[in-house]
């Protein structure tokens, strides 16, 4: 078996590419005798005819530290009032007091002030 590394495609897509050959090349012959894999590797210029499609940036969800570190923040920076009213409209005292499918809401709004 010979596998070839394209370096003009991204490393997930190559990988993703090669993953997949290797379990057709597993679960199509189990009973084979398994030869040694080649590995090349080619250099080839990116060419661009189409554009790149970027992966999604990871979105690192929102978790009750980071909530009350900005709104601690809003508040070290004069806007204590600002951040008690933001709890309250959402029906809530404290910040402890909110339940986590909240906390990205009240973040941003909280970015928002």
């Amino acid at each position: 078996m010979i596998i070839t590394i394209d370096t003009s495609n991204t490393p997930a897509h190559e990988l993703r590419r090669i993953g997949n050959m290797l379990i057709f090349f597993v679960s199509d012959e189990p009973q084979r005798a398994q030869p040694q894999a080649q590995v090349q590797v080619q250099d080839e210029p990116q060419v661009q005819d189409e554009p790149q499609v970027q992966d999604e940036p990871q979105v690192q969800p929102v978790d009750l530290p980071m909530v009350r570190a900005l709104l601690a923040e809003l508040s070290r920076t004069g806007k204590k009032e600002a951040v008690q009213q933001l709890l309250t409209s959402f029906g809530y005292d404290k910040l402890t007091s909110v339940p986590s499918n909240k906390l990205a809401e009240i973040y941003e709004k909280g970015k928002q002030l």
